[in-house]
């Protein structure tokens, strides 16, 4: 009420124009009906006529560009959303082709093995550098038993350790404990595989003397000589071959065939 009050003037005299602007605005439909008062108010109202429709253009223009932004960004909100729909179902996809890609492998191997297997998944892992093992979800409840060796389609894995009813652990061959016997599928040579305490990368072939013939390239298999392991399972491939004068054996690495990295799916060798 104190605005009114005080500008009581100013709001009386935008009332009389407004009332000569729509009083004009109405004559102008026939334009011979103006006269020289007519004239003479559209003459000075003119110009403030064509600031007052364009603003009005103006105000139009910018609703309408915000009417547009705003369905704009729904759109754009939109689209990510589909977007981001898309990435996760090719990302699932492409997960799914692999597990197929590999369990395809693995029942090739399985198939043409001359052995019987078990197929089991992978549940848990144990990389520590005191320990290296896998938790599979077979157990005694489908035959698994202790010693039982475990490998898939690119060879060797390691043996079971341990066992429940309804899983159980494997020692790796890569484990600083594990002893394997194997031998070069050239030369026959034999000797004994051990795993190491911080890396999974190599294994070591040890108490090979120095006139016994190995060779980097050879490929390294099971010997067959524990018992515990068929003869001629893959193992891996000799990548050093080191012959220390003042040592009685020869160093020699071997790198493992498989990707103890990617373990998901293995077998079971079963009697």
């Amino acid at each position: 009420m104190s605005f009114i009050k005080k500008n009581k003037t100013l709001l009386l005299a935008i009332l009389i124009f407004i009332a000569l602007f729509q009083f004009l605005s109405l004559k102008l439909i026939k334009k011979h009906q103006l006269n020289v008062f007519d004239k003479t108010i559209l003459f000075i109202t003119s110009p403030l006529t064509a600031m007052t429709t364009h603003i009005h253009s103006g105000m139009v223009s910018t609703l309408n560009t915000y009417i547009y932004m705003i369905g704009a960004k729904k759109d754009i909100v939109k689209i990510k959303e589909e977007n981001a729909k898309l990435k996760f179902e090719l990302r699932a996809n492409e997960e799914l082709h692999y597990e197929n890609e590999e369990l395809k492998k693995l029942l090739e191997f399985k198939t043409n093995a001359p052995y019987k297997t078990l197929t089991a998944l992978v549940i848990a892992t144990d990389s520590t550098s005191f320990r290296k093992t896998i938790r599979i979800n077979r157990g005694t409840g489908d035959g698994v038993a202790i010693d039982m060796p475990v490998m898939n389609y690119e060879g060797v894995i390691g043996k079971i350790i341990e066992t429940q009813k309804h899983y159980a652990d494997v020692l790796l061959i890569t484990d600083l404990t594990s002893s394997l016997d194997i031998m070069s599928s050239r030369s026959r040579e034999w000797g004994i595989v051990r795993g190491h305490s911080d890396r999974f990368v190599s294994l070591d072939v040890a108490y090979v003397d120095k006139n016994e013939d190995f060779a980097v390239g050879d490929t390294v298999v099971t010997s067959g000589l524990s018992r515990i392991f068929p003869k001629g399972l893959p193992v891996g491939i000799v990548t050093k071959v080191e012959d220390n004068v003042t040592e009685l054996f020869k160093h020699i690495s071997v790198n493992p065939y498989v990707n103890f990295d990617k373990l998901e799916y293995v077998l079971v060798v079963m009697p």
